[in-house]
């Protein structure tokens, strides 16, 4: 499509651009195991043996009855339990951690068992437990969210240590003495954005890899930035790492043609002086896109025309002398060489017409028929008034109706015919290829 320079990039446009897959924390297979163990369903454990699900409460009193004081554990029905056991189960752990510490209450030690005393002891506090605003003993408020003894002493601990909201710390502790700071990548970003760019021009609509200059490498750019940064510490590794996994880069100049005005405009971008005139430059090249990219926006609305409509065609040829019909999809490839003919404007009227006549009849009376020709500028070959008078040739003896020619941008003249000779050339390193004869019609 067009060839450009891009001098900054965010760090958001280049990571959804790049190679790198995108982050998914819901779907590894750790985080899915956490969340079925935290909702008390069975799951499969790392090593491969199936953890079976939690069960509610079964019985509304576990306790004995005799040596329990709690009168909670009584009054507690197992209706109550099994509400509690769902709600507790259908959040996230940290809010089931939140819940649990809702329903404890942390007090001074009432009473020691004899011979102790605030020396000897090590029970430095009590915990009260309640369940619907009835205070339980600990064996029935584990047995009514069926949880073990060690999660609520973890509880526990957090509110001894005065944690607000208990949450879940596991693996996500921050002691990595060799991390490397994020300052030094932002440093490589800027540095290897700092390079001027190109784009294919041909291959931008399918691909968004951007060329570096051909005498670059990733050792010069290494070595450029540590001479630029000597006091940071940033090995080859790490920058080679940034430069793969967060750019969408590589050496060397657009493997399809460009086109010669866009290269002009990156030449004079990148050697622009001020600030007015790079501005300048962007409009004028901005222009010029927008030119092709209405160009391309019709062409495609005269194929999607052709699909629906089989009296309309809109037919396609380039100095190959290739004609590719837009709503059958069918390629005609005229193929001579230059003993046989030239390849100028009569041979290229030539190709149209034997087309035109295999292909369609005259007209009846009443009956109409349109056809659209998209083609490239070349004044020798398409743009002449020889190509026109077979069109009105064509329109006078009745096989169509009305002829419209149109053209695309000059330098972004890419048509589908480009892409069946790509697809010729690649057969043809396998296969043979058969010519066809050109029979040279005058009217």
């Amino acid at each position: 499509m067009s060839l450009t320079v891009k001098l900054t990039k965010s760090d958001e446009i280049r990571l959804n651009k790049t190679r790198k897959r995108s982050i998914n924390p819901s779907e590894w297979a750790a985080n899915k195991r956490k969340i079925l163990r935290d909702s008390g369903e069975s799951y499969t454990s790392k090593r491969g043996a199936i953890i079976p699900g939690k069960t509610p409460p079964t019985e509304a009193r576990v306790c004995n009855a005799e040596t329990c004081p709690k009168r909670g554990c009584t009054d507690l029905s197992l209706p109550t339990k099994i509400r509690f056991y769902n709600n507790y189960h259908n959040i996230t752990y940290d809010e089931q951690s939140a819940l649990l510490k809702s329903l404890m209450k942390i007090s001074e030690v009432c009473r020691r068992r004899d011979g102790r005393n605030d020396a000897t002891s090590r029970r430095t506090c009590t915990f009260k437990y309640t369940i619907d605003d009835l205070e339980v003993c600990r064996l029935t408020f584990i047995d009514t969210f069926q949880i073990t003894k060690r999660r609520v002493e973890t509880i526990q601990n957090k509110i001894k240590n005065n944690i607000d909201t208990p949450i879940d710390g596991r693996g996500k502790h921050r002691n990595r003495p060799h991390a490397i700071p994020n300052l030094v990548r932002q440093m490589i970003r800027q540095h290897i954005d700092s390079f001027p760019r190109q784009l294919s021009h041909y291959s931008r609509k399918n691909s968004e890899k951007e060329c570096l200059s051909p005498d670059l490498s990733l050792s010069k750019m290494y070595s450029l930035f540590i001479e630029l940064n000597p006091d940071v510490k940033a090995s080859k590794t790490l920058y080679e790492e940034v430069f793969t996994k967060e750019f969408n880069l590589r050496f060397g100049v657009p493997r399809s043609d460009t086109c010669k005005y866009c290269d002009m405009n990156y030449i004079k971008l990148i050697s622009a002086k001020t600030e007015e005139e790079r501005k300048n430059i962007e409009i004028q090249s901005n222009l010029h896109h927008s030119k092709a990219d209405q160009a391309y926006k019709q062409l495609k609305q005269d194929a999607d025309i052709a699909l629906k409509n089989k009296n309309i065609i809109v037919q396609l040829s380039n100095y190959n002398f290739a004609i590719h019909d837009m709503g059958s999809n069918d390629v005609t490839m005229c193929l001579w060489h230059e003993c046989q003919a030239k390849r100028g404007s009569t041979e290229i009227a030539s190709c149209i017409l034997k087309y035109v006549v295999d292909r369609f009849t005259i007209m009846q009376p009443g009956e109409q028929r349109k056809l659209i020709i998209w083609s490239d500028r070349c004044v020798g070959q398409n743009n002449n008034w020889r190509v026109l008078n077979l069109y009105a040739l064509l329109v006078q003896s009745r096989y169509f109706s009305e002829i419209n020619q149109k053209f695309l941008c000059s330098g972004h003249s890419f048509l589908p015919c480009d892409r069946d000779f790509a697809l010729i050339e690649k057969k043809k390193k396998f296969k043979g290829v058969h010519s066809w004869r050109l029979e040279v019609y005058y009217r």
